[in-house]
């Protein structure tokens, strides 16, 4: 759980795995075998937080609410979720970790129409509001 955790929370921020090894000063494929085989020390675990600047605590969260996570949505959120294309459009840009900055570059979704569909999200349980106009999507990843 830790491991999924700290793979999907850099990539939530923006930081792929080409820029997490340059951050850590190793090849791309160390790495991703650092991650990919969940094998690790305490010492390699505190140098991917530091590059990252993610904290054990958001690591520790994250790894603890997975498993709690609903496979699929119930009917009443599919019904609510497709009955506006906009909302819609906004849960599938957070669910693949877009910010608000993201999601309105168009005129097809204005900032305040983005806020307003993502606060129904919430209100279905499907994401988390997080500082700074950022959503933590509430699916199971199966890796």
């Amino acid at each position: 759980m830790i491991v999924r955790a700290l793979r999907r929370e850099p990539k939530a921020d923006g930081i792929g795995d080409v820029e997490l090894a340059r951050r850590l000063g190793v090849f791309h494929a160390s790495g991703k075998r650092w991650l990919a085989g969940g094998s690790f020390t305490l010492t390699q675990l505190g140098h991917i937080l530091r590059a990252t600047g993610i904290g054990w605590l958001r690591i520790a969260t994250a790894s603890a609410t997975e498993e709690h996570l609903p496979d699929q949505l119930s009917w009443q959120q599919e019904a609510e979720l497709v009955a506006d294309p906009k909302r819609l459009l906004v849960a599938v840009a957070a669910m693949n970790h877009l910010g608000v900055a993201e999601m309105t570059p168009s005129d097809t979704l204005t900032e305040a129409e983005c806020v307003q569909h993502l606060l129904a999200l919430d209100g279905m349980r499907l994401l988390t509001p997080m500082p700074g106009n950022r959503v933590d999507a509430r699916e199971k990843r199966k890796n």
